[in-house]
């Protein structure tokens, strides 16, 4: 092999055995991201049905050998690894610029990174201890996304609230990436009795828009963070953002959720023993999944308990 630097020709051998000797620890350090993606996406090695190697660098033996040790059988190398990048570039455009010619496509993105704020626990001794994490949206979420998280005062007369936004994964909030702060003003009262209401947006664009409300006086704070800042104009972002204010409504507030749930109680209501038990803690389960704003949980989960309504109705008619 050869290469030009600074004018000069320099050449140099290299065998084989000895580039992969070379490459070995960097080879080694794919597993760790590839057994997350697995474990994020609750996905075994054995329910996949085939390994597709996508990026130049797939061409390679060494990576192909690694992959076929790692997921116990030989990858698919029928698609050209170049193209398939190529490919998705385009669709991954097209997705964003809503093309029509996706319509009958289903693909969807996640969010790559945790994003979340600073708090304080309370620890076994009674007192607060600052530079927590608490996710919002975890990685691996489906986009778009909206979630909220209610946070509340922990000092008598405390005036401010600070939401730090933060982006990573570890436990603790300084060894995370901040990407911006918001401050509200809140009344002074005893601790615990104000509240804020956080909600994080994440676009397929890269836009993450944090929205901080003061549950007592209504008062409303927000910030626009760009993943690519200038890749859109202000109008480009506030109209995308207002297209997706249908995902800002809490699970728990739309009807559908709302109508189950009362259904749920009207069934309690004029059931007695056990079955009044069986409905009583299956309501309470939904109330929970509902609280993690999970959409796709949410759907299990009510088509569950649509069933179990209906085997509670249908023994009533015998």
């Amino acid at each position: 092999m050869s290469c030009k630097v600074d004018g000069k020709i320099l050449k140099c051998s290299l065998k084989i055995e000895e580039y992969e000797k070379a490459c070995q620890s960097l080879i080694l350090k794919l597993r760790s991201p590839v057994e997350r993606a697995l474990n994020d996406a609750e996905i075994k090695v054995k329910e996949i049905d085939s390994i597709v190697l996508v990026g130049g660098a797939t061409k390679l033996p060494l990576v192909r050998t690694f992959v076929s040790k790692l997921f116990g059988r030989i990858p698919n190398t029928n698609i050209n690894p170049d193209e398939a990048v190529a490919i998705g570039a385009g669709i991954q455009g097209a997705m964003k610029e809503r093309n029509m010619h996706l319509r009958k496509v289903v693909l969807t993105d996640v969010c790559p990174y945790t994003l979340g704020t600073d708090v304080s626990v309370r620890k076994p001794g009674g007192y607060y201890e600052a530079g927590h994490f608490c996710p919002i949206i975890e990685r691996n979420t489906v986009i778009p996304v909206s979630k909220t998280e209610r946070l509340y005062t922990i000092q008598d007369n405390q005036k401010i609230i600070n939401v730090e936004i933060l982006q990573g994964e570890s436990r603790l909030s300084k060894d995370n990436i901040l990407l911006g702060e918001i401050n509200v003003d809140i009344p002074p009262a005893p601790a615990g009795q104000e509240a804020v209401d956080i909600r994080y947006t994440y676009d397929i664009n890269g836009i993450l828009e944090v929205e901080v409300a003061v549950v007592s006086t209504g008062l409303k704070k927000r910030a626009v963070i760009e993943k690519n800042p200038g890749y859109m104009s202000k109008e480009e972002i506030e109209k995308r953002l207002e297209e997706l204010s249908s995902l800002k409504i809490h699970p728990r507030d739309k009807e559908e959720n709302k109508l189950l749930m009362a259904k749920g109680e009207r069934l309690y209501e004029e059931s007695v023993g056990e079955i009044r038990e069986i409905l009583d803690y299956n309501l309470q389960l939904f109330e929970d999944i509902l609280q993690k704003q999970d959409e796709q949980e949410i759907r299990k989960a009510a088509e569950k308990l649509k069933e179990l309504f209906a085997q509670i109705e249908e023994m009533r008619s015998l």
